[in-house]
């Protein structure tokens, strides 16, 4: 019974050693990967170490703020009366928009229209007038201009391109010394074309009557005085101008008949050939040509 016990004790012992060894073995592991750990997380806390971190900030994505404009229709003339129903409201985001762009129908109150509004543009404050026009083109003649009016054939309006929202010079033709003195002068340059037979819009000419009868333009009041005075004495031309072409011209002032005549004649006498030499017959002068031929001295 003894050696039985005795070996059932023997046994139970070597367990107990077993679980002792087995827990120091964890303690020992704990403490060790408890001391890395500490260690690590030290190291971070210390001054002056090189070391990278790479921190995400979570940002919220910006909100595209939107705004409403007021769009036109169709085209509006200038001195009409600004109406909800001539325009539609769109959202359009805020950053694309000017700040002078109508956002409201309540801005359209007791508004008009300062000069011709195009259809499918923002409305601009630039374009609205609390001014009731008196006329389509009153709008656009500011303080210091006048609008002058001017008969206009196929030949003086270009074949009737010089229309509304045209450039154009205005040459006078003059008779006053008679014929031989006649002369053409530059007395207005880069005119502005407010209407063609009150037609105020650059639109394709009437099949009809496509060549206008009378052109109005915007001009100084000094130069409206030059225009009056010049349709008195003579006749009234224009010349068309580039749509990019808004400076003064280089050459201008005027040119008489004998000067374009004697330009003529100097061009002419280059193509004469010399002479043998000159004759007077019956008081006049002339130049003997190598065909024996008598030229007037005059030529």
């Amino acid at each position: 019974m003894k050696s039985k016990q005795g070996g059932f004790g023997g046994r139970s012992s070597r367990k107990s050693d077993g679980s002792l060894v087995l827990i120091m073995v964890c303690t020992i592991a704990f403490v060790a990967f408890g001391g890395t750990a500490i260690y690590l997380l030290g190291q971070d806390s210390v001054p002056g170490m090189n070391q990278s971190r790479v921190v995400v900030k979570e940002e919220k994505p910006q909100e595209l703020r939107s705004v409403e404009v007021l769009i036109p229709i169709k085209n509006i003339e200038a001195g009409e009366e600004l109406k909800p129903q001539l325009f539609r409201v769109e959202n359009r985001p805020q950053i694309s928009v000017d700040a002078r762009t109508v956002g409201s129908q309540e801005q359209l109150v007791g508004q008009y229209a300062r000069s011709m509004i195009i259809a499918g543009r923002p409305l601009s404050l630039d374009y609205l007038t609390s001014i009731k026009p008196v006329s389509p083109i009153s709008s656009e003649i500011k303080p210091g201009y006048r609008a002058v009016t001017i008969p206009v054939d196929a030949k003086s309006s270009v074949e009737g391109w010089a229309k509304a929202g045209s450039r154009v010079d205005v040459f006078w033709i003059s008779n006053l010394g008679g014929k031989s003195q006649a002369s053409l002068s530059l007395i207005v340059q880069n005119a502005k074309v407010l209407s063609t037979d009150r037609a105020v819009s650059n639109q394709p000419n009437n099949p009809e009557k496509p060549i206008p009868a009378h052109v109005t333009l915007l001009v100084t009041a000094q130069d409206a005085q030059k225009i009056q005075l010049a349709k008195t004495t003579g006749s009234v031309s224009l010349a068309l101008r580039g749509d990019d072409d808004k400076g003064e011209a280089t050459q201008g002032g005027t040119i008489t008949l004998n000067q374009l005549y004697n330009q003529r004649r100097t061009t002419t006498r280059t193509s004469i050939p010399k002479f043998k030499g000159t004759v007077v017959a019956n008081g006049k002068k002339f130049h003997v040509g190598y065909n024996g031929e008598l030229i007037p001295s005059g030529f």
